[in-house]
């Protein structure tokens, strides 16, 4: 209520800002506890082997 008497908002206004938010932290919710429990790191080096030229980027179009 603070922020929005600060930047002079009506509460209508950011209402589905506060309600889409409010489904995104649900969202992330089971994804976070999945990420504490879960511990399985796998790291897997990737080869870059491709040589390209800066000409062949900046020329590309």
């Amino acid at each position: 209520m603070f922020v929005l008497i600060y930047y002079k908002r009506d509460l209508y206004e950011t209402l589905h800002g506060i309600f889409l938010f409010s489904i995104f932290m649900i969202t992330w919710i089971p994804i976070n506890a999945m990420c504490l429990f879960k511990k399985e790191l796998k790291w897997v080096p990737i080869e870059h082997n491709k040589k390209v030229k800066l000409e062949a980027i900046l020329n590309e179009k």
